[in-house]
């Protein structure tokens, strides 16, 4: 197969995926990426990738401890510091799925005209889309101490924004009469998030310039 389908991704199939199923549902997917490829490469591997991550269900799961040494490699902050996303990612879906009783209903508040009983999601989304795209552009990139910058800020200014929204929706003495600060705060919060992913796209961009320039 000229255009292979994400390594990774398949090594994380082959390790959570339950042996009476991997056989079947490796063979279906490669067979769909091969006839995606053949008319686009790029959108073949993210569509692999995406449903490699939706097999993720209790009824597929056995954990392959054969190839734990892999994903301990593939799961190591060290080698990986994008791996922290997936990690923060699993921590807030864990504090929305088992998030205290408060005296305000969440699903009554609006944010945005949205409801913010909705808007949450967006936090734990937004983490797993990048460590995502970081699976697939890993090998483009230029710098770790770029990448670890970006992970950082990114990691730190979603859960700076979460503890603000939820101070918002929770007024005390305190700051009951701080709104102007609380809103100051979500901006120049939300001006460092993407400062962040600013430092993505200077780091892939040099990365693919570099590559491209030593061929």
């Amino acid at each position: 197969m000229k255009n292979h389908p994400p390594k990774r991704f398949l090594q994380f199939l082959r390790w959570f995926c339950r042996e009476d199923y991997l056989d079947e549902i490796e063979g279906d997917l490669l067979e769909i990426y091969k006839k995606q490829s053949e008319i686009s490469p790029r959108k073949a591997k993210w569509n692999f990738g995406w449903s490699v991550i939706r097999y993720l269900r209790p009824q597929f799961i056995h954990i392959n401890l054969q190839n734990s040494r892999i994903m301990k490699s593939i799961l190591s902050i060290k080698e990986n510091p994008y791996v922290l996303l997936l990690f923060t990612t699993i921590v807030l879906l864990f504090a929305l799925a088992f998030r205290p009783t408060t005296d305000i209903e969440i699903q009554e508040i609006t944010m945005f005209s949205f409801p913010l009983s909705n808007i949450v999601w967006v936090f734990p989304s937004l983490l797993l889309s990048s460590w995502l795209i970081y699976l697939v552009t890993n090998k483009f990139l230029y710098s770790i101490t770029i990448i670890w910058v970006h992970v950082l800020i990114t990691v730190i200014t979603t859960l700076l924004i979460i503890i603000v929204v939820y101070v918002g929706i929770n007024p005390s003495q305190f700051t009951s009469n701080r709104h102007e600060m609380i809103g100051t705060t979500m901006q120049i919060l939300s001006l460092l998030f993407v400062f962040g992913q600013l430092a993505y796209v200077v780091n892939i961009l040099i990365g693919i310039f570099g590559k491209v320039k030593a061929q």
